[in-house]
């Protein structure tokens, strides 16, 4: 992998072969992790966001109710 200038920032250059194994292309957003080895790079998915904000938000408003079936 190469590392190029894109404007104030450094891009890093992906070969085709990974970013097919991966399923994205370009435009698509990665997400970054950095982990005890290195960078972890994952497929963005924003509609997998957006569910999981949703049932995020549904736990906490139900919360009392879940912890009832938590006590029974």
């Amino acid at each position: 992998m190469v590392l190029r200038a894109v404007g104030n920032s450094t891009g890093v250059i992906l070969p085709k072969t990974l970013l097919d194994t991966m399923g994205v292309a370009e435009g698509y957003h990665l997400h970054v992790s950095l982990t005890t080895d290195g960078l972890l790079l994952t497929k963005f998915d924003p509609d997998l966001v957006r569910r999981l904000q949703h049932t995020s938000k549904t736990i906490v408003e139900r919360a009392s109710e879940i912890q009832a079936l938590d006590d029974a």
